[in-house]
């Protein structure tokens, strides 16, 4: 079963491919705390469960878009700015993922993609958007 290798291979050269992405992480999310700086913006990228059907395995996916919120004495800082290009980019990954998904049939997005704001999440002052989404990959196992 390649599936999963091709989907979390699509996912992260989609990523790889954002001009607004400077790295893109995976696994554990303690990871994005040893970015560097110079790094940033970044994507991270979490598989999830997976529910195993007949012919379907239904892959749970969460990617974390996050850039450095530049906090400033006096007057605002940057962090709408850093919300407003990381939703940017994530409706760009969704375009490309079900492009991707359509042409490649092994897998397809399973509904839409849930994007959740958030600030000052990890200890780099970072913001950004998680997204969680599910992906149904095929399932070529057979029982004999």
């Amino acid at each position: 079963m390649n599936s999963y290798y091709q989907v979390i291979a699509d996912i992260e050269e989609i990523l790889k491919d954002e001009p607004f992405i400077n790295s893109v992480t995976y696994g554990d999310p303690d990871v994005i705390e040893t970015v560097k700086q110079a790094d940033h913006p970044i994507a991270h990228v979490m598989p999830g469960q997976a529910q195993i059907a007949d012919r379907v395995i239904i892959l749970s996916v969460s990617i974390i878009l996050m850039d450095i919120v530049d906090y400033v004495k006096e007057g605002p800082n940057n962090e709408q700015d850093v919300l407003n290009t990381m939703l940017s980019v994530a409706a760009r990954f969704d375009a490309e993922i079900k492009r991707r998904g359509i042409y490649k049939d092994k897998y397809e997005l399973q509904g839409s993609i849930n994007c959740e704001p958030f600030n000052e999440r990890f200890e780099n002052n970072l913001a950004g958007w998680a997204l969680t989404f599910s992906m149904a990959l095929k399932n070529d196992m057979t029982s004999c």
